[in-house]
């Protein structure tokens, strides 16, 4: 009798220490020190440029990274953002604004239309999101001058009869459209990204080449941030490079 009430006690103070433990356990995101529950924020973002952009927070990445990015806008477009709470709540949270421009459509790529990126420099919003707000955010049209590219880039037109390759030293460069690693012959288009550190506004290229069944070396050339440099490949003959601004607003 006395070990079938201690074994009811125990088995009791076990059921009350579970019920405890998922108690103290349950929604911990819901509550903060002062017992008040965390709710979503809501950003609306306002596209007011003329260009696709891509809103990152807390990175500015020399890249598109997805594992940063809240939302793309077409421009014009409005939309809607739940996002959490700041955890810092004296900085607070930063969005920067990669602007997509317009670089080649798909009748040139043969493929699909690519974009280089650019951000207005020093420009990103910073502020602290609280639990259940809600916030506008607008994006403004870059001023002409305004816009830095992040990169530069490469046009190569092959105007022969056999597809060609580009490579940078022993580097195959792969295209922006397909990531492809030949242009096609009879007029085929191939487009470069050539990427900038973020330290270096100039690259000198001088290991530049083009190969089919042998090496076609490309002049040595400087590349600036933000521009394209074109060539054109007719047999052992390359012509260029013809240079243009990618920025519209120049």
């Amino acid at each position: 009798m006395l070990y079938e009430k201690t074994r009811g006690a125990i088995i009791a103070a076990a059921l009350l220490g579970f019920s405890f433990f998922l108690t103290a356990c349950s929604n911990p995101a819901d509550n903060n020190p002062g017992g008040n529950t965390l709710e979503a924020a809501t950003v609306t973002f306002v596209n007011h440029s003329s260009f696709r952009v891509d809103v990152f927070k807390n990175a500015n990445p020399l890249y598109f990274d997805p594992t940063v990015l809240v939302v793309t806008l077409e421009h014009g477009a409005t939309r809607h953002v739940e996002q959490f709470p700041s955890f810092d709540t004296v900085m607070g949270d930063a969005f920067f604004f990669h602007y997509q421009i317009h670089l080649a459509d798909r009748w040139e790529t043969g493929t699909t239309e690519i974009y280089a990126r650019a951000q207005r420099v020093l420009t990103n919003v910073t502020f602290v999101i609280e639990s259940g707000e809600r916030y506008t955010v607008m994006i403004p049209q870059p001023a002409p001058g305004e816009l830095s590219f992040f990169h530069s880039y490469i046009v190569v037109h092959n105007q022969g009869t056999t597809p060609i390759q580009l490579l940078n030293g022993s580097n195959i460069l792969h295209r922006m459209d397909n990531n492809a690693i030949h242009i096609g012959a009879h007029g085929g288009f191939g487009f470069y990204e050539i990427a900038f550190s973020p330290f270096d506004d100039v690259i000198t290229m001088n290991n530049l080449r083009a190969f089919s069944s042998h090496n076609i070396p490309f002049p040595a050339f400087t590349m600036e941030r933000g521009y394209r440099y074109i060539f054109s490949v007719l047999g052992n003959i390359v012509t260029g490079p013809r240079v243009e601004p990618i920025d519209p607003l120049r």
